[in-house]
């Protein structure tokens, strides 16, 4: 396997402090870690040392347990003291701090057929991967999470096992790869320039090249779902999802750190659990008032401080555990893992239909909630316009309160500029003779303890020429 030369760095703020995160994460990489094995009740195999490393006999054969060398072009052994090694073990080469591992290369022997779960953890060093002619290697879940990995081969004989369910499925997550190749694999295809790395069975997307897009990336037609951590901790800053997709899976665009913006397609069906946890930028997820959308599972938008508004549509039957509009009350790190002290988000807003399941949840919840509107009059007068707008249920109830917020801006223009309302009936003034101007509105719904919400901004109308 080969990697580009003079590749960007990628830069991670440190393999400590992910420690407890990815233990919790990866139960199994314990027996490798002095001190853990009694506690955990695991029974392990004798360690055996060959030069730098550290191996157990399992079934006859070597595995490799941890490496303490200082190697930068680190060769795997294809024996040690006569067992032929066949796997590497979850964590055995885990990045535990910024010093653990020096090397930027790996050799890895074709009689190896495991690479165990976070086996190369946090080594962001880690740039090229070379597996030797193996006739059947199986990867496992987050092998080479947070690598410095930024192109990489799948082999006639790579397949890969999600170990851990409730955890990463993506050996590649975090690795600003740029592209993925694919040399005689029946099982997969690199499209779209080598950007996803698809399932051949069913058009599911397994791995995206993490590093490939830093703007927004649109998946293209054809693609039937979104897999398990597919996306997660890629670097792009807004997604457009197709139409063609039919579910987005667990973890799928989890900790995108860079991630502000989200469509979702109106074929989409479920939104799996932590789909977008943890998307510190996240702000604006629209989804079709058309949406065939039946399910949001837990912790779906779970951490994103940013998000204050979404619509759900009707269509929408079950919401899970703290899908929406929830953070975590302690200030954590983004690779921690959420727990169950949350709070609302501060201002959050859900746009609903009356009595739908966003309704309930939102009520159940103690979150602000408004129903929908729309722009239905624009009348053109001597530099001003006076919009009317549909009136929208669950807006702000006291009467000293604004309850809409019109944004307008003239034909072709970039900046809107906004003006709230106690009423569905605004003039704005001040405007420029011949120009035709962009209005929407979205209602008000101002909470006691929850701060003031602003639901989702209707369609945009165009004025007629202003006087």
């Amino acid at each position: 396997m080969t990697n580009a030369k003079g590749l960007t760095k990628f830069v991670i703020a440190g393999c400590a402090a992910l420690v407890l995160s990815v233990l919790l994460a990866y139960p199994g990489i314990l027996p490798n870690i002095p001190g853990l094995q009694a506690s955990a009740g695991i029974q392990t195999a004798y360690a055996n040392e060959y030069g730098d490393f550290t191996y157990e006999v399992v079934e006859g054969n070597a595995r490799v347990t941890k490496y303490t060398g200082s190697a930068t072009d680190l060769d795997i052994p294809t024996k040690m003291d006569g067992y032929t090694v066949t796997s590497i073990g979850e964590g055995a080469f885990m990045c535990l701090d910024k010093t653990t591992n020096t090397f930027t290369s790996v050799t890895i022997p074709k009689s190896v057929t495991l690479i165990g779960a976070a086996a190369f953890y946090g080594n962001s060093q880690l740039t090229n991967v070379t597996i030797n002619g193996n006739k059947e290697i199986a990867v496992e879940s987050g092998a080479f999470e947070n690598c410095g990995l930024t192109e990489m081969t799948i082999t006639k004989g790579m397949s890969f096992v999600n170990t851990w369910a409730a955890w990463s499925s993506n050996p590649f997550s975090g690795c600003p790869i740029q592209k993925f190749k694919v040399q005689g694999n029946g099982s997969y295809e690199a499209i779209d320039d080598g950007r996803l790395l698809v399932s051949k069975a069913d058009s599911t997307v397994f791995a995206f090249a993490g590093g490939s897009v830093t703007g927004t990336y649109k998946v293209p037609a054809g693609i039937k779902a979104i897999g398990e951590s597919a996306f997660e901790k890629a670097s792009l800053a807004g997604v457009q999802i197709a139409n063609d997709v039919k579910t987005i899976g667990e973890n799928a665009f989890a900790r995108c750190k860079s991630l502000k913006s989200v469509t979702i397609g109106k074929n989409v069906e479920t939104i799996g659990a932590y789909a977008f946890i943890q998307c510190p930028k996240l702000n604006q997820v629209t989804i079709p008032a058309s949406a065939k959308l039946k399910s949001i599972k837990d912790r779906a938008f779970f951490d994103c401080p940013k998000l204050k508004s979404i619509f759900i549509p009707a269509s929408v039957k079950s919401i899970g555990y703290l899908a929406l509009g929830m953070k975590s009350g302690i200030d954590k790190g983004i690779e921690e893992e959420p727990d169950d002290d949350y709070v609302p988000v501060k201002g959050f807003c859900l746009t609903v239909t009356k009595g739908s399941k966003a309704y309930k949840y939102a009520k159940a919840n103690g979150l602000n909630y408004v129903g929908t509107t729309k722009v239905r009059k624009i009348n053109a007068g001597k530099k001003s316009l006076t919009v009317t707008a549909k009136k929208a249920l669950y807006s702000s109830a006291s009467k000293k309160a604004y309850k809409y917020q019109f944004a307008y801006k003239v034909e072709g223009g970039k900046s809107w500029k906004t003006i709230k309302s106690k009423t569905t009936k605004v003039t704005i003034k001040k405007l420029k003779k011949g120009k035709r101007y962009l209005v929407k509105v979205r209602a008000i719904k101002k909470g006691k303890s929850t701060g003031t919400g602003y639901g989702v901004y209707s369609a945009t109308k165009l004025s007629p020429a202003v006087k």
